[in-house]
């Protein structure tokens, strides 16, 4: 049989020429259960959203949750990402992969891609999508392309898709970001880890400034989110929100990620949304908002998640999530536990450091969870 997998970068490339076409005429693992099957289409103006906005989403990669100001962290400079917390709705407990290849993939495709990031020929990616709705579409971009594009596309509607990573050429930043932690005593490494996402942080708060002087603020919905647990969240000393493990854990630490929109006009400010969220629910979320079909609605893992952000007083649905880790590991959040390994399970409500093993308390809520991650 020929073999199914093709690379993230083949697959970017294939998706950027489908929806050049599409404009001119018009990244080994299980996965957790479907939440919903549906089609993925809506009259948006039932939920207040304008027809058709812009959707500009950015992905850190390598930013853990405790890594900016607004979550706690009384070291990192995070000012604009602070301002963006204030002025957005975010899930409270948004999940991730706990490697940023998968968790870029996942949010491309809608599914749970497993630790490779490997993509499937058949995979369909929110660009393309969106360029088949009639979006002028820019994906895997750093800030000045971004902004270009933008300038560019101002008329609308487009989709500008921004990865970054705060842990990638670390020995590459800046003095002028790294030195101030450094002489607050950190070993040069996290120094520069810092400095990225201040750097990073600099480049965000440039291109909300620049959205707002081409006047697009009320039709335009900006999600920020991180791709991974922290780079630096086993190190001693780092603040890590009070979270088991970093970046390509299995832990809380590895998967707990920030998730913030902001959509002045529609989605109401500084409010933090209780339901438990997943990175494949950007898809259909914006399948929905942007008034746009997903082909095979069946393969998407995800929920709409409009009725939490629009505070339409939607039941709070009890998901589970499976984080899938290197060497075989995994882990299957609910609202509740995470059982890691079939071997530990944590009271994460109670026990936020994942310190207390609680296995033997529960048997009927660990046999459940275990059928998740079997199925």
């Amino acid at each position: 049989m020929a073999d199914k997998r093709i690379s993230r970068r083949w697959f970017l490339l294939a998706a950027a020429f489908l929806m050049l076409l599409c404009s001119v005429g018009c990244s080994v693992g299980r996965s957790v259960g479907r939440d919903v099957r549906y089609k993925v289409s809506a009259v948006v103006g039932n939920y207040g959203f304008p027809r058709k906005p812009n959707v500009i989403l950015v992905v850190s990669d390598g930013q853990g949750y405790g890594d900016m100001a607004c979550h706690g962290n009384g070291v990192v400079k995070t000012p604009n990402i602070d301002r963006f917390y204030k002025q957005s709705s975010r899930f409270g407990k948004f999940f991730v992969s706990p490697f940023g290849q998968s968790t870029q993939a996942s949010v491309l495709t809608g599914r749970n891609v497993p630790v490779s990031g490997e993509l499937l020929k058949e995979d369909v990616s929110l660009a393309e999508v969106l360029g088949r709705a009639g979006y002028k579409t820019c994906t895997d971009v750093f800030f000045d392309e971004a902004i270009g594009f933008i300038e560019e596309n101002r008329d609308g509607p487009f989709f500008c898709y921004i990865s970054v990573s705060a842990d990638d050429r670390l020995n590459e930043v800046d003095e002028k970001y790294s030195a101030p932690y450094r002489k607050q005593g950190f070993s040069e490494d996290v120094a520069n880890f810092y400095g990225s996402i201040t750097n990073l942080d600099e480049n965000f708060g440039r291109l909300l400034s620049r959205v707002k002087g081409y006047g697009l603020l009320g039709n335009t919905l900006i999600i920020f989110m991180t791709g991974s647990g922290s780079a630096m969240g086993d190190r001693e000393g780092v603040f890590n929100a009070g979270f088991r493990g970093g970046k390509g854990s299995v832990y809380e630490g590895g998967a707990r990620a920030a998730s913030f929109w902001r959509m002045p006009g529609t989605i109401k400010p500084n409010r933090t949304i209780e339901q438990m969220a997943m990175h494949y629910d950007i898809v259909p979320t914006l399948m929905s908002i942007c008034d746009a079909e997903y082909p095979e609605p069946e393969k998407l893992e995800g929920i709409n998640l409009i009725p939490y952000l629009m505070n339409l007083k939607q039941k709070e649905k009890d998901r589970s999530f499976v984080t899938l880790g290197k060497n075989g590991d995994y882990s299957v959040r609910t609202s509740r536990f995470r059982l890691v390994n079939g071997s530990e399970l944590y009271d994460v409500n109670a026990n936020t450091s994942e310190t207390i093993n609680v296995i033997a308390r529960y048997p009927a809520e660990v046999a459940q969870i275990r059928a998740v991650y079997d199925r």
